[in-house]
């Protein structure tokens, strides 16, 4: 009757039930679970394609996967290589000049931090300025080299909406993120204070997936705010401005220099360039 009992189970375990039976029983096995607090546990380590950088270092070295549970990853690897269509758009957005040249630094430097997992800084980059700028081509290209280290938040993410839940399930998508962007903010728009406060404190967060239980985690994300006007006094109260580093965007492409797809060709063409150009940042 042996072969008989195996052939059994066999069927049993194939069936629909049976599966489900040990998926329900795989999801409390100790060797199964993971804890959120893991998983991208190092605020200076990012994951690329290519390895694990050291952001305190600039270092690349062979992922442990004994050790390093991540769960972003950049699109590419960093590599020192030339970058001139990226050179040339930081000059054509901010100029050449002392000024221009101290703003690509110091833009240079807010994005080396933001792509740590360090959020003691309790900064907001705010880009702001009129279209055909830049600033939108910056961050497309900033995100799309990310990969799953950055998102774009959605629409009214801090602003005032009625009553604010801090359980929301739009929490989530900030576990494990670097840089999230909020974007086309208007000049009458007002900021929830409570949200901005949270969300930039350092404070673990709370949160939880449709129909499934609330997890905390150490938040790692740094806030950028992309708008076509200056912030105005009464969009925020103290918390607001205390953490805000304006960025202007004040030179306009011509028409006959805009290239469109910018974004795309910088990613295509320069892309681990660029992202060596932020790690450096970091350092």
């Amino acid at each position: 009757h042996a072969p008989n009992a195996v052939l059994a189970h066999r069927r049993h375990s194939l069936s629909t039930t049976g599966q489900n039976a040990m998926l329900q029983q795989a999801r409390s096995a100790p060797g199964m679970l993971l804890k959120a607090d893991i998983l991208d546990a190092d605020p200076y380590t990012l994951c690329t394609p290519d390895g694990m950088v050291d952001l305190r270092t600039g270092t690349l070295r062979a992922a442990d996967p004994a050790s390093d549970f991540v769960s972003r990853s950049t699109t590419v690897g960093p590599a020192r290589q030339p970058t001139p269509r990226w050179n040339r758009f930081l000059t054509d957005t901010f100029g050449h000049d002392d000024a221009g040249r101290a703003m690509t630094g110091f833009l240079q430097t807010l994005l080396g931090y933001s792509i740590t997992g360090d959020v003691g800084g309790q900064v907001m980059p705010f880009l702001h300025g009129s279209g055909k700028n830049g600033k939108s081509v910056l961050l497309d290209v900033v995100i799309k080299l990310l990969g799953d280290y950055a998102d774009a938040a959605p629409p009214g993410f801090l602003m005032e909406r009625g009553k604010f839940n801090e359980h929301s399930t739009e929490l989530t998508e900030l576990h494990g993120r670097r840089l999230f962007v909020c974007s086309e903010l208007k000049p009458h728009d007002k900021f929830d204070e409570a949200r901005v406060k949270l969300l930039t404190g350092g404070d673990r967060l709370k949160a939880r997936r449709m129909r499934q239980d609330f997890f905390s985690f150490e938040p790692t994300h740094k806030l950028w705010l992309l708008g076509n006007h200056r912030p105005e006094v009464g969009t925020g109260g103290h918390a607001f401005w205390r953490r805000i580093r304006l960025i202007p965007f004040e030179r306009v492409v011509p028409d006959h220099r805009k290239i469109d797809n910018l974004a795309e060709i910088l990613v295509h063409d320069e892309g681990p360039g660029i992202l060596h150009w932020m790690i450096q940042g970091a350092k």
